[in-house]
């Protein structure tokens, strides 16, 4: 949670870009890393390597962390420096055994120096051939012998999904490549009806789920239902060289109207609160680690928002979730420790930090004296404390995340 013009939004973009960043080739990664509108011209960041890093754990007992930096192409009077991939990090933790503690698997300090562990009992130290504008974890993929493949290629895989709700979420659904009878399939446009008839008929527990939690958050719906449309009668001669994919609609019927209407002329919100729950579920079926949500009370009702926590919550299960918001009322429905707030600085640079645990207490005590709820103690707080470092320091755990 920040004020406007914090830097959130970038905050999710720039997560987006990292992950994506694994995933694309060689030649895109080159693209990726001179993409001008990235690179950052904030006093304090311009010129310095874009470092993306994340943790997680692939089964209940194997923990990662993987980080990679790289230094973006810059343009001065003495020339242009081209970019190039300049760190890279892997390192795995057993939980059991006697010492569970974390390995080096990959190690890489500078463009070409880099090192790997190619045996469970070895230490990292095997060379690797690797070009600078390359992963190692990428080029790991490929050793099918390698004692940790599973792994590497995991983390190869790492998805993650921005559902961005001041743009539109429809674009998850905009287009989609299938499989009929052995020839490709594409479908271009609004794909959301396409994906709701699909799960229905796929996955109907999945889908009767979706359309509950959907007609819960919007008690005025009496119909939801997914359909194919048909165009028209096909020719008698039915050996065509091509033939027009079939079309869908969602049918819905609000208890004001005198009859059923298309998906298309609901409210803006309630559109927006399909496609996030239903972004969610494709997320799931993705194998998505973590949702990117963009501000999520957005066009959502304020006395909407617990019950749309709750049923995200729900539908995500080990699915993390990460939404920006600058809504007091959000706040409220969320645990201190849930939240990361965005504290103000003299020099432009994103700085979010949690509530330290054993400060809680008293925030929540000062907030009920001034008769605020948590969000709005915590908003109130944000504009007071530029400068006040003692404060912050008083409040808020350091950038690392550890108590002070």
């Amino acid at each position: 949670m920040a004020t406007n013009n914090y830097g959130k939004s970038n905050l999710l973009d720039a997560i987006d870009f990292g992950c994506l960043f694994i995933r694309e080739s060689q030649a895109n990664k080159k693209a990726m890393m001179q993409f001008a509108p990235a690179i950052s011209i904030n006093d304090k960041l311009a010129g310095e390597p874009f470092s993306f890093e994340v943790e997680g754990h692939i089964d209940d007992t194997t923990l990662y962390k993987y980080g990679y930096s790289f230094i973006w192409r810059a343009e001065s009077e003495r020339g242009v420096s081209e970019a190039w991939i300049c760190r890279e990090f892997l390192k795995i933790k057993k939980t059991t055994g006697v010492h569970p503690e974390y390995s080096n698997y990959i190690i890489r300090d500078g463009a070409t120096d880099a090192k790997y562990l190619s045996s469970e009992k070895g230490r990292c130290s095997t060379r690797i051939a690797i070009d600078r504008n390359s992963l190692v974890l990428n080029k790991l993929a490929n050793f099918d012998n390698l004692f940790c493949i599973n792994i590497i290629r995991e983390l190869n895989n790492l998805v993650i999904l921005n559902i961005d709700t001041l743009d539109n979420p429809a674009k998850h659904f905009d287009f989609s490549i299938g499989n009929l009878n052995g020839r490709a399939t594409i479908h271009i446009g609004d794909g959301l009806p396409q994906f709701l008839f699909s799960l229905k008929k796929n996955n109907p527990d999945k889908y009767e789920y979706l359309k509950s939690a959907i007609m819960s958050l919007v008690p005025t719906l009496e119909e939801f239902d997914p359909v194919p449309v048909k165009i028209g009668e096909l020719p008698d001669n039915q050996n065509l060289p091509y033939k027009i994919p079939t079309e869908y609609d969602v049918i819905v019927k609000d208890k004001y109207n005198n009859q059923p209407t298309r998906f298309a002329y609901l409210s803006t919100g309630c559109m927006k609160l399909v496609h996030i729950l239903s972004a969610i579920v494709l997320a799931k079926e993705k194998g998505a680690q973590l949702v990117l949500i963009e501000e999520l009370e957005n066009s959502v009702h304020p006395k909407l928002l617990r019950s749309l926590l709750s049923i995200i919550e729900d539908m995500c299960e080990d699915v993390k979730v990460l939404f920006t918001s600058h809504s007091p009322q959000l706040a409220q429905f969320l645990s201190p420790k849930q939240l990361y707030v965005g504290l103000p600085n003299c020099d432009g640079v994103v700085d979010f930090r949690t509530v330290k645990a054993n400060k809680v207490d008293k925030m929540l005590t000062v907030a009920n004296e001034m008769n605020l709820s948590l969000g709005e103690y915590l908003f109130m707080l944000m504009e007071d404390m530029e400068g006040d470092n003692d404060l912050i320091g008083m409040y808020f755990n350091k950038k690392d995340g550890c108590n002070e």
